[in-house]
């Protein structure tokens, strides 16, 4: 069976055993939803394969992932699981979900203007949760395409005869080469054929990005940045699957890169005082009893707008307030007894400028967390309260 490793291990034992006693009928390898990591050989990779086999879409094929992510130059799958040996089911997994067969590339330097763009599904506003994206949807792009041949051949240059391809719509895509298989999960694409939507935010005029909460973002950490730096976000430049790129007028016109989960994620604080600022009530789970607090803008250590840890790249975007609650015993026995508000910080980080001209941006959640206000309960809050001595 093409793409199966254990074939040859199963003719051996059967060889052995005919030296050794009855002859024993070769069986070949057992069924897909009954192989183990002992019946499998992946082959030879820069990175090691997890001694484990994972089943997918239920039992109809079987595969070994790598066992961390992947520090090889020119390759998008980094993460563990977005790619696998298959080591049982190929067929049965192709006649189920293949779509069609692509045409191979005819090398990895093949330019991304010859390799087709594979589109399985596309959705009139696609959202997930780190970037919004109309018109886009899912399949294989050209770059992602060179990729997955990089991982399937070993970096190593190949025939086209050697290779075959097979796109099965949403699902993954598998790369034959020579003897062994490997599945690729699909990536986001656009529609080459899409119309060009635009919004304008703050002057910029931004192409194929409806999220109104990216949007939002991007705004937030557009006045951020500005105010606090000395240069100007001066256009939109492109998108790319995850990102969105921007000219600035900074050091030779660099140009900077916000990650649409960014975006969504400089949302989440408030990044104003005026907002934080105020009463609020608490009431306790079993006694019912409501206990009310006071935030000033004296309670926090930062301000949002200015530097963190007196840091020339880290800007913080504001605050999000959680209540903690503080309690004694255990298990039936646990009952709470005061209460702390959390304050967590939200900052975005300005990173080097790349070999490429790119100014990077990160935006994070510290884990530095600050008490901003606390109280203690007057009574205790424990769901049995005749258990509570007093």
């Amino acid at each position: 069976m093409t793409g199966n490793a254990t074939l040859d291990d199963f003719q051996d034992v059967s060889q052995t055993a005919q030296n050794q006693g009855p002859e024993i009928p070769d069986t070949g390898p057992p069924p897909v939803d009954e192989l183990t990591i002992n019946d499998v050989d992946p082959p030879d990779r820069p990175f090691n394969w997890k001694n484990e086999i994972r089943h997918i879409l239920d039992n109809t094929a079987a595969i070994v992932e790598p066992a961390e992510p992947i520090e090889a130059e020119n390759t998008k799958f980094h993460e563990v699981g977005q790619f696998g040996y298959i080591a049982g089911g190929k067929n049965e997994y192709l006649e189920k979900y293949g779509d069609e067969t692509l045409e191979t590339p005819p090398s990895f330097n093949t330019s991304l203007s010859e390799v087709e763009t594979y589109i399985a599904e596309l959705s009139t506003k696609y959202s997930d949760s780190y970037a919004g994206k109309p018109r886009w949807g899912r399949g294989i792009s050209p770059e992602y395409l060179l990729d997955a041949l990089r991982l399937a051949t070993g970096w190593k240059p190949y025939r086209q005869s050697d290779v075959t391809i097979t796109a099965c719509e949403k699902f993954g895509f598998v790369i034959e080469y020579k003897d062994d298989a490997f599945i690729f999960a699909t990536t986001y694409v656009s529609d080459p054929d899409e119309t060009i939507v635009t919004k304008t935010v703050d002057g910029i005029t931004i192409e194929n990005e409806e999220n109104a909460d990216v949007l939002a973002g991007f705004k937030r950490v557009k006045h951020l940045l500005e105010s606090h730096f000395d240069f100007s976000i001066t256009g939109f430049k492109k998108r790319t699957s995850n990102a969105l790129i921007f000219t600035t007028d900074y050091e030779e016109k660099a140009d900077i890169k916000f990650k649409g989960e960014d975006l969504l994620k400089a949302t989440t604080p408030k990044s104003t005082f005026s907002n934080l600022e105020g009463e609020y009530e608490y009431e306790t789970l079993h006694t019912g009893e409501t206990y009310t607090y006071r935030i000033e803008k004296d309670c926090f250590d930062h301000t949002p707008g200015e530097p963190m840890w007196d840091s020339d790249t880290k800007l913080l975007i504001g605050y999000t307030l959680r209540e903690k609650l503080l309690t004694k015993g255990f298990g039936e026995n646990e009952y709470g007894v005061s209460v702390k508000v959390i304050a967590k910080p939200y900052f975005i980080e300005i990173t080097p400028k790349t070999s490429s001209g790119v100014i990077g941006t990160n935006v994070r959640s510290s884990n530095v967390q600050e008490t901003v206000a606390s109280f203690e309960f007057d009574t205790p809050d424990h769901p049995h309260p005749k258990s509570i001595q007093e």
